[in-house]
């Protein structure tokens, strides 16, 4: 009975040997590491409306769940706010648990998924240790670039590079007809003042026409390419998706910035007071209507000259290049704020004086001409697409000069 014990225990002791060896052999072996893309779906707020990404790390022998998020910064450090004014955006790499990850975009409402790769042993090792070097306090930050280096290229390239080329393979190089202005605007639904301000500050350097691969700046983009994507021996990247999270909210393209219907109605309002107001009135009510023209051309003033300026000094003085070289500077120019002179003297003396109203007038026929004139800069491949812009210019400029000619408000 004794020698029967040993001879079993010594042939399931050899059968494990032979089995553990076999395992080994043929790779089926259970990797240490485990690597998967998190992709958070957009949110509300608009720093949320792009979406967001993230690489979750799975150390089977140390039993962590670690994710490595790109996009970490903050912008109410006082040291970094200057900084992040003049454009050097300093973003970090930053780590956290996988339950803080999960409770955090559940708080936020924002869907959550999980994306496992189908990564060799060794190369989701590479992979491991790499984002563990770039964690360290010396290796973490970088200068962020919203489309070119941003939170979501960063892990693309990782994740290019640990599949063999399988993200890149196909796209890289393939026109898709789209910019990063296309994509900005339909990531931008439904926070209407703040899409077209930014619309507005962005110059012609994202309406250069885009490959697959550029376009993967956007979580959601490089999502879908993830579950296409296949490794150079025809495997699929992705070996499981999972949803950890979904929103529970209306579509965000339905959920607007509380102030957006304010603002713009307020700023509707401004028009049709100082513009549409005095040129149907014309002179019959001479008082009221000389008044509110002058509210016209503050309001011009304002938003053209103001604007011009911001413009100018994104483009003289950041490195925000996305801005620089924005035509709308010859829509929207900087000497704008003179007709802030014309609407003081209407507010306080009702009325303009001869070389006043002549030179005003001037001033506002040039500007039309030279909204006009900037259709020229449209003849180059691939101009600003701000034709927008350009006609709300050209209107308001004729609109101002309507205003103060039905008014009669020379004084001779």
């Amino acid at each position: 009975m004794g020698l029967l014990r040993y001879a079993v225990a010594a042939a399931l002791l050899v059968g494990l040997c032979s089995s553990n060896a076999g395992a080994a052999e043929d790779g089926t072996a259970p990797a240490r590491f485990e690597v998967s893309v998190l992709i958070m779906g957009q949110g509300p707020e608009l720093f949320a409306r792009f979406g967001h990404i993230a690489l979750l790390v799975e150390d089977r022998q140390a039993k962590t769940q670690k994710v490595y998020n790109f996009g970490t910064f903050d912008f109410g450090n006082p040291a970094l706010r200057f900084k992040y004014l003049k454009g050097y955006l300093i973003y970090w790499l930053s780590v956290q648990s996988l339950p803080t990850t999960v409770r955090t975009y559940r708080h936020y409402d924002r869907t959550l998924e999980q994306r496992a790769l189908n990564l060799d042993p060794a190369a989701a090792e590479r992979l491991a240790k790499k984002l563990a070097e770039n964690a360290k306090p010396e290796n973490r930050e970088y200068e962020y670039r919203h489309y070119m280096d941003n939170c979501c290229t960063r892990i693309r390239d990782l994740v290019d590079e640990a599949g063999g080329g399988a993200v890149g393979a196909g796209r890289k190089g393939k026109p898709t007809g789209r910019t990063f202005r296309d994509l900005t605007r339909w990531s931008l639904q439904g926070v209407i003042a703040s899409n077209v301000v930014i619309d507005f500050a962005l110059g012609p350097a994202i309406d250069q026409p885009l490959d697959r691969w550029a376009e993967e700046f956007l979580p959601a983009i490089l999502a879908e390419d993830l579950d296409l994507a296949r490794r150079p021996d025809g495997a699929p990247l992705v070996a499981a998706k999972t949803v950890l999270f979904s929103r529970a909210g209306p579509p965000l393209e339905r959920v607007h910035e509380p102030w957006d219907v304010p603002v713009a109605a307020a700023f509707l309002a401004l028009l049709a007071l100082g513009l549409l107001v005095p040129i149907g009135l014309g002179a019959r009510f001479s008082g009221l209507s000389t008044r509110l023209a002058a509210l016209g051309l503050s309001t011009w003033a304002f938003f053209g000259g103001v604007g011009g300026v911001l413009l100018a000094v994104m483009w003289a003085w950041t490195t925000h290049y996305d801005t620089h070289g924005n035509e709308n500077l010859l829509c929207f120019p900087p000497t704008h704020v003179f007709l802030f002179v014309p609407a003081l003297v209407l507010i306080f003396r009702g009325r303009l004086g001869p070389t006043l109203d002549r030179l005003t007038g001037r001033y506002l026929r040039a500007a039309a001409i030279l909204v006009v004139a900037a259709l020229l800069l449209k003849l180059r491949a691939h101009p600003q697409q701000n034709y927008g812009f350009m006609a709300f210019g050209f209107l308001m400029d004729l609109a101002c000069l309507a205003a103060l000619r039905r008014t009669l408000t020379v004084d001779h």
